[in-house]
């Protein structure tokens, strides 16, 4: 940790046969190719994760209200990886602990996501449970309104 922030994310998709890596001012890559996401304006993916958490469902029915697509990735580290490197525009994390979050906080940073509590405070991977956004600025905003 830095300053109480992870600063190596590495991730293995088992089904995919995908390494993910992720170093704090070294940028990100999959299978040792760069990878630099694209951002999308409309017709928007975001990762979802975790089914059975209690707002689960409000977050999806305020997700389908403003027009917006989910996807469950099955597992909340995958899920918040995939919202970082392209494979989605942006990821909500529902009641999800630091071992799936920690990860993935590395590839936010490192390719300028933000990511924070659906109460606009930092992560914090002292806390058991929480739920987070992770997304570019411009979908962040719209993400982070629709859920306060």
């Amino acid at each position: 940790k830095r300053g109480g922030e992870p600063v190596l994310g590495v991730i293995y998709d088992v089904s995919m046969d995908e390494l993910f890596v992720a170093e704090f001012g070294c940028g990100v890559t999959l299978n040792g190719k760069v990878i630099n996401p694209r951002v999308l304006k409309e017709n928007l993916l975001i990762n979802l994760e975790w089914f059975g958490a209690p707002k689960y469902e409000e977050v999806v029915t305020k997700l389908k209200k403003d027009g917006l697509r989910g996807r469950i990735a099955g597992s909340g580290v995958l899920a918040l990886c995939y919202g970082c490197i392209g494979r989605g525009d942006g990821t909500i994390l529902v009641d999800n602990k630091p071992w799936d979050i920690a990860p993935g906080m590395v590839f936010a940073m490192e390719l300028g996501y933000i990511i924070k509590q659906f109460s606009g405070k930092d992560v914090d991977l002292s806390i058991h449970s929480q739920n987070i956004i992770a997304a570019p600025r411009e979908i962040f905003d719209k993400l982070i309104q629709m859920l306060q």
